[in-house]
């Protein structure tokens, strides 16, 4: 791989949640850098309705949203369940 490649900065997106899903997580002690940085977010395993996402818990942040849940992890995130559901991540 050229030096090129090795060098460039992972891109950062940033995505559009309404204003009201955002004031809905009060808990949040992130900063809610989710909204900036998709290497933040973790890897959704699953989503029940579009309303229960189930993550994998491979982040050292920690999240008072994320509580485990067998193997997994269920997250109640307002904001986080609204990226997924309107991009997918």
């Amino acid at each position: 791989m050229s030096k090129e490649k090795q060098n460039k900065p992972v891109e950062k997106k940033k995505f559009d949640i309404p204003e009201e899903i955002i004031k809905q997580a009060t808990l949040c002690k992130n900063k809610f850098s989710c909204l900036e940085d998709p290497l933040v977010l973790e890897e959704v395993r699953f989503c029940l309705d579009c309303k229960t996402i189930f993550v994998k818990n491979t982040k050292t942040n920690p999240c008072l949203y994320k509580k485990e849940y067998g193997n997994t992890y269920r997250c109640f995130c307002p904001v986080r369940q609204e990226l997924y559901n309107k991009y997918k991540v």
